[in-house]
């Protein structure tokens, strides 16, 4: 089932959880301040990520924002597999080519997911040297580009605490979101990837807890602009 099946077919209460976490991150922007570009991350694998990534895409383009997802996963990408779209043309390619640009399509820079307003640019496991083309000027480049071309993207990368690409990705967004998983994420795992975020002077949004109860209105739960994860 892709995501947006998904989402036509999940519960009310769930889709009004994501519209609720959205409210709360735009609350932000109707005060002055402009996070267009959102990094979302968590501890470990498997804490639901991709699955907020994807929920609040939809949210987001419910609005009538053009909105894209980027995923930003080198090693196990799973957006396309959400929305059921080939991952043959991806970041890693827009990355590794030379070719300028301004020279590419729009469709190169994101395809459409089948809903109206939301595109996405997959990804795929790679043997290049991922921390080469992290750190490339290409990669700000290629943001700047996205900035121009969308009203908000949201960045699905590795969790901060496996590896450092989330950390060398975040400072080219405006601001993180960390995901926590009720049951899964322990208390050591949050407070590290806090530390980590906060030692990097990043903008933490707020964190999302997922499956924080098992009734139906209080499956996600929006922390926002939190001190620290609890």
């Amino acid at each position: 089932m892709t995501a947006l099946v998904s989402w036509q077919n999940a519960p009310a209460f769930l889709a009004e959880s994501f519209r609720g976490t959205l409210a709360s991150i735009l609350r932000n922007q109707t005060s002055g301040r402009t996070e267009k570009t959102i990094l979302v991350t968590s501890p470990g694998p498997g804490e639901g990520k991709t699955t907020v990534v994807q929920n609040l895409g939809i949210a987001l383009a419910e609005t009538g924002r053009k909105v894209l997802l980027v995923d930003a996963d080198f090693r196990r990408p799973h957006l396309h597999h959400r929305f059921g779209l080939p991952n043959d043309w991806s970041l890693v390619d827009l990355l590794s080519q030379k070719i300028p640009l301004e020279e590419y399509s729009p469709d190169r820079l994101g395809v459409s997911t089948g809903y109206p307003g939301l595109s996405l640019l997959p990804n795929r496991a790679t043997q290049e040297n991922v921390a080469k083309l992290l750190y490339s000027p290409r990669l700000r480049a290629i943001f700047e580009v996205f900035t121009e071309a969308y009203d908000m993207i949201l960045v699905d990368a590795p969790p901060v605490l496996h590896m450092a690409d989330a950390r060398i990705i975040a400072p080219l967004t405006d601001a993180l979101i960390l995901v926590l998983r009720a049951g899964k994420t322990d208390r050591e795992s949050a407070l590290e990837a806090y530390r980590r975020i906060r030692e990097d002077g990043l903008l933490l949004l707020g964190t999302v807890l997922t499956d924080c109860d098992s009734s139906p209105k209080r499956h996600y739960s929006y922390d926002y602009a939190s001190d620290s994860p609890t």
